[in-house]
């Protein structure tokens, strides 16, 4: 196997959906620091900062905000937040590190989506099985940090499937959209409001993209979309760099069309 290759894991417990409370889904899921060797010398000098602000309750009915949703997860006995979007009838895609991380002690063992939640009480869509990159698996390596993961139910109409673009040229500008916990001067991220950050692309190194973003711990996983055509992903939160206006996506195209295809048909 490459490893851009798909690995399945089913989630034994999720044909029976366990009464949750939400509430309880709290401790946001690490965002992974930066692995480059060394921080990159030659980014700009000057990053223009990004403009984040809350999704607004008239926002969070159309797209692309509507289709994206807060991840909880239990993984190794603690229950975890991310974030996630919904790109097939009945799954998401979310980063590597929200369904296998080995500092939580590898796989998570169940795991739910709650589109627009935004410190509301929600519907929740069981996880059956999810889907992670072989490089991510074998190797934590950041550009194989992205994961699909298949409900028991179709989601609603109210919750369309975005679209997605692997191609060689990134979007110039992203609208980051997520639920990031960890608060900053400024910003008093908590993990339970949706919000979006918009930056502008900065470059691809390592196959990786790097843009202005300023979320934290919690906003893993939610979708980058191309600003000028917001209804289409083409990155998501998978790390931190040094800078702290900047972060990290895996290039769509070491994997993500293989995550896709898995998982488009049911």
């Amino acid at each position: 196997m490459s490893d851009s290759d798909v690995v399945k894991h089913d989630l034994k417990t999720a044909p029976n959906t366990p009464a949750i409370d939400w509430e309880d889904f709290s401790e946001p899921v690490p965002l992974p620091d930066d692995d480059a060797e060394p921080p990159f010398e030659d980014l700009p000098m000057a990053i223009k900062p990004p403009v984040v602000t809350r999704v607004t309750d008239e926002e969070l009915v159309s797209a692309p905000y509507r289709s994206v949703g807060q991840m909880g997860a239990i993984m190794g006995g603690k229950k975890i937040v991310g974030s996630g979007w919904v790109g097939a009838r009945r799954a998401f895609f979310t980063a590597g590190h929200c369904v296998y991380h080995p500092k939580f002690g590898g796989w998570v063992t169940w795991a739910a989506i709650a589109p627009r939640y935004n410190n509301n009480v929600v519907p929740t869509y069981t996880v059956a099985s999810v889907y992670a990159l072989k490089g991510w698996l074998d190797s934590s390596k950041r550009e194989f940090d992205m994961a699909a993961c298949v409900v028991t139910v179709s989601f609603a109409t109210t919750e369309p499937p975005l679209a997605f673009d692997a191609g060689i040229l990134p979007g110039l500008n992203f609208t980051a959209i997520g639920y990031p916990a960890k608060p900053v001067p400024g910003y008093d991220f908590n993990g339970k409001r949706m919000w979006k950050c918009v930056g502008d692309f900065i470059r691809t190194k390592k196959n990786r993209l790097y843009a202005a973003n300023n979320f934290t711990s919690g906003g893993s996983g939610g979708p980058w979309c191309e600003t000028g055509r917001l209804g289409v992903v083409s990155g998501l939160n998978a790390a931190r760099h040094t800078d702290p206006q900047i972060a990290i996506s895996p290039y769509f195209a070491s994997g993500f069309q293989k995550l896709y295809d898995a998982v488009k048909d049911f």
